[in-house]
């Protein structure tokens, strides 16, 4: 490897960026002035603008007639500082009276009706048989105990309704009996 010469110089235009870059962080550590300019005007930064001076504040003089407005029209002006709040809310209602507003995205969350809900059909849910094992269950207990179960002995089988709540005492009891190990038991032999 050659040695870099760590001179100040004018450094030509062909000089590689990791040269340029050691020479003058040498030159810097040294204390040395940097005197690098950019090869030519291409690199060098513009110079600023000078700022536009602050835009007229649009009143509602300014402002064209609401009927004149279309989906098309430029409707910031309307939301200026300078224009009043009733011609404000009548620019943005002509807004929404002209604009094609009315494609509702399927992707969108809210797009969906969710208040129609499809029939499930054959499908049974958890819940469903959960409540139906349940109201299975109490007939075998009340048939296994002698307790009527409020048809007489000539009707033939009938449908057994399940029930929407559990009695709370009978439901401590089950979650006793399962914590113990003594229900599934009681369900094998029964």
């Amino acid at each position: 490897m050659k040695p870099i010469d760590t001179t100040p110089h004018k450094a030509p235009e062909d000089e590689p960026f990791l040269q340029r870059f050691h020479r003058r962080k040498v030159a810097a550590r040294r204390g040395e002035p940097l005197s690098d300019e950019p090869p030519s005007g291409e690199l060098a930064t513009p110079a600023p603008a000078a700022p536009p001076g602050p835009e007229p504040l649009l009143t509602d003089e300014d402002m064209p007639p609401i009927e004149s407005l279309t989906a098309e029209s430029d409707f910031s002006g309307f939301l200026s500082p300078g224009v009043s709040e009733d011609l404000r809310r009548a620019a943005l209602r002509r807004l929404w009276q002209v604009a094609d507003l009315d494609f509702v995205d399927e992707l969108d969350i809210y797009a969906g009706d969710y208040t129609r809900f499809e029939p499930l059909g054959d499908l049974v849910t958890r819940e469903m048989s959960r409540r139906l094992e349940r109201a299975v269950r109490r007939e075998a207990e009340r048939l296994v105990e002698g307790q009527p179960t409020g048809r007489s002995p000539n009707e033939g089988p009938s449908e057994i309704a399940p029930t929407d709540t559990i009695a709370p005492d009978e439901e401590k009891g089950i979650q006793q009996m399962t914590q113990r190990g003594e229900w599934e038991e009681k369900t094998d032999a029964g």
